[in-house]
């Protein structure tokens, strides 16, 4: 079965969030090309709830120069009477860069005090017909049988208008209740599964787990999405074309300082007992055992700091693999407790 990789985040659950990048510009690039480079190729990126997502048009930016097709989503909060505010915000904050995606409509309810049936449905086609004006496209929806059916939200004389986005998580391992979490093997779906909201157009695009493990995010949780379909069926679908990831220019790398002069030494009355002189490291490189927050493009960014070395991080990067090519297989996977050999000149 064809399908494409996504992933859905927002400004705390992102590979260039604080606790991923440290606000390094640089590792925020290569956490986001790690997202590509693991056969990611959507994402979408929460815009708002109640106030703007913190860092939203810089995410959307470093998403687009990784490869990856864009889409904002809005996460509302129908049981405020404030739609217009809510929506008018949205619109705000996405700007001019609206991505390639449709915008999304989130219809997960926060708290659980949405308001059922009719005046749930009137809410919700209020935000939607006010992003489609918005946007010039029809959003999509997301959201899952279960949410409908408890908010009493189904077959709605609007249902098949809308693309839908589905939220189902099964278990990798139903024993011990634990969902899938890699994104090379995700689980596939049948005609039964899974579970499409009652009354609305068949799912196109699945949220199959909520604990996703993807390069470039670290030790997080990750909503990953796909899409049933080939490459060329998702760009035909987004009315898009294939981005190409950026190449970041190199950064400057810091002069390395002079060494000292040597001072004159005095003349001695006894000529002193010679000593052999210090071994040098083979090679020119140090030990690192990995930690458990490590990126490799952490390390290298440190040892380039560090050693002063004349290259930019991705050819530091690759140079590290180099090195280490028993331990490094991947080089967007590493693990804590390994000991690498950098190079450091």
């Amino acid at each position: 079965m064809d399908y494409v990789l996504g992933i859905d985040i927002y400004s705390l659950n992102s590979p260039d969030d604080s606790s991923n990048a440290n606000n390094d510009p640089n590792l925020k690039a290569a956490n986001w090309r790690a997202v590509y480079d693991s056969g990611v190729r959507f994402a979408y990126v929460k815009a708002s709830e109640y106030r703007a997502d913190a860092g939203f048009a810089e995410r959307m930016q470093y998403a687009k120069a990784a490869g990856l097709l864009r889409g904002a989503y809005i996460l509302p909060h129908f049981e405020l009477d404030n739609v217009a505010d809510q929506v008018n915000l949205f619109i705000q904050t996405v700007g001019s860069d609206q991505g390639e995606l449709p915008p999304a409509l989130d219809l997960e309810t926060p708290g659980g005090n949405w308001p059922v049936g009719r005046a749930l449905f009137k809410k919700i086609k209020d935000c939607l017909d006010r992003m489609s004006q918005a946007f010039g496209r029809k959003p999509i929806i997301y959201t899952s049988q279960s949410i409908v059916r408890q908010f009493q939200i189904t077959n709605p004389a609007w249902g098949m208008d809308y693309d839908m986005w589905v939220a189902s998580y099964p278990y990798a391992d139903f024993v011990n209740r634990l969902q899938y979490t890699d994104p090379n093997h995700p689980p596939m779906w049948s005609s039964k599964y899974p579970p499409q909201p009652d009354g609305y157009k068949p799912w196109v695009i699945w949220q199959w787990t909520e604990k996703g493990r993807i390069a470039g995010m670290g030790h997080e949780n990750v909503d990953i999405d796909l899409f049933k379909g080939t490459y060329a069926d998702f760009l035909k679908w987004a009315k898009a074309t294939a981005p190409t990831p950026v190449t970041p220019s190199p950064q400057p790398v810091p002069p390395q300082p002079q060494p000292p002069q040597p001072q004159p030494v005095p003349p001695q009355p006894v000529p002193p007992m010679p000593v052999p002189p210090s071994p040098t490291p083979e090679g020119k490189f140090v030990s690192y055992t990995v930690k458990k927050e490590d990126t490799l493009g952490g390390i290298a960014l440190a040892h380039i700091r560090q050693y002063h070395i004349q290259k930019n991080m991705f050819e530091m990067i690759d140079a590290i693999v180099a090195a280490n090519p028993e331990t490094i297989t991947n080089k967007n996977i590493i693990h804590e407790g390994w000991m690498l050999k950098i190079p450091t000149s």
